[in-house]
């Protein structure tokens, strides 16, 4: 007799649940187990996108050196086309471009670097064309942001645009970019989860959470046994976020301070909570220079932090301000006074 696993799936039941896969004739919609163990690992650096003088075209000959750079920091997976990627004032072309690159340019590094590529737009069709391009590229993951113009005002809506998604790139992990600070979706991380659940997207594989609370960090990490990798994405609160449980990060201070970063983690693993406190600090106090508006843009300031770390990616793109002469000799008088440039390894 056919098992019970062929008769779920002819019936168009998920083989792992007991409950119907989804709508009419839709087939068994369970995660793939290469999705399943996929993870985005310890540390992922979210990169800058390399761009010419003129902050208009491309400099895609920047990615070979700048991922042998962070190869050598011990850095082997990366986020492109973020928030640091300044991801929506890129071109879909020149998005697929980056990605293509990422790829190209991550395999000859040893251990070879994965690549996580954000692929969310205002438009659904664009967003799913990212999605099919970066699986037929052969990234390791995608992530997207929901559309920040006409947004989603319930965790169902936001599912029910995610599944679409999902659907084009149906081989690729998926994680959603949970980050209202910048998107304004107030929508509770937890009711996404849920919400997901409920409309079975089986490339669904956590999210990168970027934002301060840490009650709802809680609530996602921990939700159903701890299935879901809910990567943190605040690095001035990292300290915090492993202490909810974070294992996974994602943040654009790993690209050029990942020294401190580690040390936290191996503090934290000793039981040295004084030393972890410490090295948190000193990462802040960078994170407070960056944020000083004598410099702008906290982006322009970071994005020129890789340049002082000897991997020019460019400058900012418009309407954001790129750090002039006075700016950058003013940024490195400040990272030296704290002794950066010694510690940042």
């Amino acid at each position: 007799p056919p098992s019970r696993a062929a008769m779920a799936a002819a019936a168009g039941e998920c083989t792992t649940h007991s409950a119907p896969a989804g709508g009419s004739g839709e087939p068994a919609t369970c995660m793939d187990p290469a999705i399943a163990e996929f993870r985005v690992g310890e540390f992922a650096g979210a990169t800058y996108s390399p761009f010419a003088d003129d902050g208009l075209s491309l400099n895609l000959d920047a990615i070979g050196p700048y991922a042998a750079f962070l190869a050598s920091k011990g850095l082997h997976c990366v986020f492109i086309n973020g928030t640091s990627g300044e991801s929506m004032s890129l071109s879909e072309a020149e998005r697929k471009a980056i990605t293509e690159r990422w790829v190209a340019e991550g395999a000859k590094q040893s251990p070879r670097i994965r690549v996580v590529a954000h692929i969310g737009c205002d438009s659904l069709t664009a967003t799913c064309e990212l999605a099919r391009h970066a699986q037929e590229v052969g990234v390791d993951a995608i992530s997207s942001m929901a559309p920040v113009m006409l947004k989603p005002t319930s965790a169902a809506e936001l599912a029910s645009w995610l599944k679409h998604v999902c659907a084009a790139a149906p081989r690729t992990p998926f994680y959603y970019y949970h980050f209202p600070a910048i998107t304004g979706i107030g929508v509770n991380p937890l009711s996404i989860l849920r919400a997901v659940e409920a409309a079975r997207i089986p490339q669904f594989r956590g999210f990168k959470f970027t934002d301060y609370s840490l009650f709802d960090y809680e609530r996602c990490v921990t939700h159903a046994g701890g299935a879901y990798e809910i990567c943190y994405g605040r690095d001035d609160a990292l300290l915090g976020g492993i202490a909810t449980g974070a294992t996974s990060h994602i943040g654009n201070g790993f690209c050029f301070m990942i020294g401190p970063f580690k040390r936290i983690k191996a503090a934290v693993a000793r039981g040295d909570l004084a030393a972890a406190r410490k090295e948190q600090a000193m990462v802040n106090r960078v994170v407070e220079v960056m944020g000083d508006p004598a410099f702008g843009s906290g982006l322009a300031a970071s994005k020129a932090m890789q340049a002082l770390r000897g991997v020019p990616v460019g400058p900012v793109r418009l309407p954001i301000r790129a750090l002039d002469a006075a700016a950058m000799t003013l940024l490195r008088a400040r990272l030296d006074a704290l002794g950066f440039f010694d510690w940042c390894d």
